[in-house]
């Protein structure tokens, strides 16, 4: 026994001290150990050694002679143990087979030592599921996210796809669908997608909605695999996604269901449902189409045909958001439908084509009532020159709209043979607005073809409507010369505002008698029981046949006074207003708010009628505007626009907005912000899924922003900066400058486009740094007062002058005014000659 023994110390001896010369004799010296009498204590330190081949050979004695306590034993060395020598004892463990190592690893898996914890789950995921599938669930609960990852994997690893996982693990995997870590959300949608059930198509549809992008990517491969099942229905399930704000989704949604689907079907099925989608809603679907290209144009043409008129309809509002030339023969078909809505809209897809095979058949159409001013509108779009004498033959309809409408197809054709209809028209027509638009069209071709044009002769032969009143004589003479304001007042004689500048009229000063009876006899009896109390009252006055006129009429210390603005007979449009052209795609907004400000009498109600008139073209919105009083009156185009006049309509703009949030507007337009509870509102409403468009009297975009945040106590600005940040995206603040030629004003723009960098400054309130963002912004569309002004000069619209007095940075203009730096100069070296002078009588003195 003893011989043995002192074998057994021999042989270990030659392991620790790695006595043998190759392999073979390694190998021979564990055979004799594997003969010895051994206990877990002689060898459980081999397991530890750097000699990878003395581990193996170890761990094969182990495990081969089945020792007493070997697994705990193997448990104690790698608690303590690194790197390989740690992995190695943590994969002997499982394959020793012994229960008293499961108990001990039960106690330290729930142990407070989070070494004794690691080791414990590193040591459970090495054996096979079978063995430790209660420790793997009680894991799946344990808040560490690494642990219940590490059981999910380990779970799922030997399942094999259609293989049914059990009850309890199922339900374990769909519990944790919505835990924190991505990682797992993953592993379980992978496992569950393997049997699919409506449930859980419900459940990936749900998931997608709050999902981060890399979920959300493997959600969607997923679905595909679903495509394939068709008792779950997944292309109406996706259908609905078209709407949603996430373009990952829609494009998605739409690419799947025309894949696995037949694509006129799928477009007739969107056309069905985007009927019943609010606005915005069906620009998505819109947008997500358009995206895909001619892939869908086939399905969309086939459907301009179909046998249902509902469905010709729809598609042919999808195929108006479209150019592809394959929509030009269906929608010349469609011009004989009996339903004019749809004929009109097909007219203007046609227009905005601009295909000459358009152009006999709407012609045709210029005989037809209903349709004759889009089949104009159409025509001018296209351009074609033998549209022109059918067009100018319709001067005389007996429609104002479409005789509008001649006139500017004629201001595009830009023939200079148009200018004597066109003074005819201003001579002769009944209607006020038409005669204003005939002028701008004359005066515009003969711009062009460089041809003088005096307007104040040409208005003298406008034919505007008779009066006896002495006021509206005067208001009517405002028009006829081109003023912007009358003002009349005690004491003096009348006074009109031309180009910025008031100019008297008349030989005779108005008596505080005349200017009281001009007021009354302007004021019916509601008016004037508002005026009597007030003392002040803004409404305004309609002259049949000439105009409307903004008034503001009120008691001061001589008598009566009133300012009457002159409100143009034609609706500005935005090219008019020269507001940057990036501006165009406000159609595009759905939500936020658009601030136009600058001080009074800058033309902010213009631009403000600009904006609602370019939403009336394009959009098929509800646009509800709140105003004191009403001045530009805006017919009906492609939207539905609703006018309420404050004080008439409605006590006060707070209470009229709020009640429009009832009202379903797709755009609100607020005349102005003048208190609290309405900035609130509007903020509100710009949150809420509506496009708010309103004004402020403020100086600079900058200030707008300062105004709002400080019309609210101190403690409540932090959330009024926060809200601004996320509501407002556009601010435009606008002057009027004199023009170069004399011929009136210009509007100068100052545009503060509402991007990331600016929201935080906003948000920060460091609303002094907004200037410098905007001066490196002009890629995101971003314009200064200067840049602005440089533009107006490169294009010889406002003269050197002008931009140095209104420039924010006067340098950059200096050298651009003629004489100005050499009066600079000249000032500079007498200072220099002065303090030289200055210099030798001190010198003098002290001498």
């Amino acid at each position: 026994m003893a011989l043995f023994a002192s074998d057994k110390k021999i042989l270990l001896n030659k392991v620790k001290k790695r006595d043998w010369r190759n392999a073979d004799q390694m190998k021979e010296i564990f055979v004799k150990l594997n003969e010895q009498s051994l206990k877990i204590g002689d060898v459980a330190w081999m397991l530890s050694e750097p000699d990878r081949m003395v581990r193996h050979y170890a761990t094969q004695l182990i495990v081969s002679r089945r020792m007493r306590n070997a697994a705990v034993t193997v448990l104690k060395h790698a608690r303590d143990a690194t790197g390989a020598a740690r992995n190695n004892l943590v994969n002997i463990i499982p394959l020793l087979k012994d229960d008293d190592a499961l108990e001990k690893l039960g106690t330290m898996i729930e142990s407070r030592d989070s070494r004794d914890r690691e080791l414990a789950v590193d040591v459970v995921l090495k054996y096979p599921t079978a063995g430790v599938h209660s420790f793997l669930v009680k894991m799946l609960d344990h808040d560490d996210r690494e642990y219940r990852y590490r059981a999910l994997h380990k779970l799922t690893s030997d399942h094999k796809e259609g293989e049914v996982l059990s009850k309890e693990v199922r339900q374990y995997v769909a519990k944790l669908v919505e835990d924190k870590d991505e990682r797992i959300r993953i592993k379980c949608i992978a496992v569950l997608v393997d049997h699919p059930t409506n449930e859980l198509a419900d459940l990936l549809l749900e998931r997608l909605a709050t999902e981060n992008y890399n979920v959300k990517t493997a959600i969607i491969k997923h679905i595909e695999k679903l495509m394939t099942h068709p008792k779950l229905g997944m292309v109406d399930r996706l259908l609905p996604l078209l709407s949603q704000d996430d373009d990952m989704l829609r494009s998605m949604a739409l690419s799947l269901t025309v894949k696995y689907s037949n694509p006129s079907e799928i477009i007739k099925k969107i056309l069905i449902m985007s009927n019943q989608l609010m606005g915005w809603m069906r620009e998505r679907i819109l947008r997500t189409i358009r995206e895909h290209g001619e892939d869908l144009m086939p399905p969309i043409v086939e459907l301009l045909s179909h046998p249902d008129q509902d469905v010709r309809g729809k598609a042919l509002i999808f195929a108006s958001d479209f150019d592809s030339p394959l929509l030009v023969p269906p929608a010349v078909k469609l011009l004989g439908e009996d339903d004019w809505w749809t004929r009109i809209i097909a007219m203007d897809l046609l227009g905005r084509l601009k295909d000459e095979r358009a152009v006999n058949p709407l012609i045709k159409c210029l005989d037809d009532d209903e349709v004759r001013w889009s089949a104009v509108e159409a025509l001018s779009r296209i351009g074609s020159k033998k549209a022109l004498g059918p067009i100018a033959k319709l001067l005389g309809d007996k429609s104002p709209e479409v005789r509008l409408q001649v006139i500017q197809t004629l201001e595009l054709y830009n023939d200079p043979r148009a200018l004597q209809l066109l003074k005819k028209s201003m001579e002769r027509d009944p209607n006020v607005e038409v005669r204003e638009r005939a002028l701008q069209a004359y005066r515009t071709i003969s711009d062009k073809h460089q041809r003088s044009v005096d307007e104040a002769e040409l208005r003298q032969s406008f034919a505007y409507g008779k009066t006896d009143r002495r006021i509206d004589k005067l208001l009517t003479e405002c028009r006829k010369v081109g003023a912007s304001d009358l003002h009349v007042s005690p004491t003096s004689k009348p006074l009109m505002r031309m180009a910025g500048e008031l100019t008297r009229v008349g030989e005779e000063a108005l008596s505080a008698e005349q200017t009281s009876s001009m007021i009354n006899g302007m004021l019916l009896p509601a008016q004037r029981e508002i005026f009597d109390e007030e003392h002040q009252l803004d409404f305004c006055y309609v002259i049949p046949g000439v105009g409307r006129y903004r008034a503001n009429v009120y008691k001061q210390r001589l008598g009566y006074g009133g300012v009457f603005r002159v409100i143009p007979n034609e609706l500005p449009t935005f090219l008019d207003t020269r507001l940057p052209e990036h501006l165009v795609d406000i159609t595009n907004y759905h939500q936020g708010m658009i601030i136009v400000t600058g001080p009074a009498g800058s033309g902010k109600s213009t631009t403000l009628a600009a904006l609602i008139n370019l939403i009336n073209e394009r959009k098929r919105d509800h646009v509800l505007t709140l105003e004191d009083p009403i001045e530009f009156v805006h017919p009906y185009k492609n939207a539905l626009v609703n006018q309420r006049e404050i004080g008439k309509h409605s006590k006060s703009f707070a209470s009229a907005l709020r009640a429009a949030l009832r009202e379903d507007p797709d755009v609100i337009v607020v005349g102005e912000l003048r208190d609290q509870e309405t900035m609130t509102l509007a903020m509100t409403a710009a949150e809420t899924g509506h496009l708010v468009i309103t004004t402020m009297n403020t100086t600079s975009a900058v200030k707008t922003v300062d105004r709002l945040v400080d019309a609210f106590p101190p403690k409540e600005q932090p959330s009024v900066r926060m809200m601004l940040s996320e509501s407002v995206v556009v601010v435009t603040s606008q002057t009027l400058l004199p023009r170069a030629d004399k011929k009136g004003r210009v509007a100068c723009h100052e545009v503060l486009m509402i991007t990331g960098p600016i929201r935080n400054l906003i948000r920060d309130n460091k609303t002094a740094l907004i200037p410098s963002g905007m001066t490196v912004g002009k890629e995101q569309g971003q314009q200064t007062v200067d840049m602005a002004l440089q533009t107006l000069l490169d294009e010889k619209i406002i003269s050197p002058e002008t931009a140095y007095r209104r420039a924010d940075t006067k340098e950059t203009f200096e050298s651009q005014v003629p004489g100005l730096m050499e009066e600079k100069k000249k000032r500079e070296k007498m200072k220099q000659i002065e303090a030289s002078g200055e210099d030798a009588e001190q010198e003098a003195k002290g001498a």
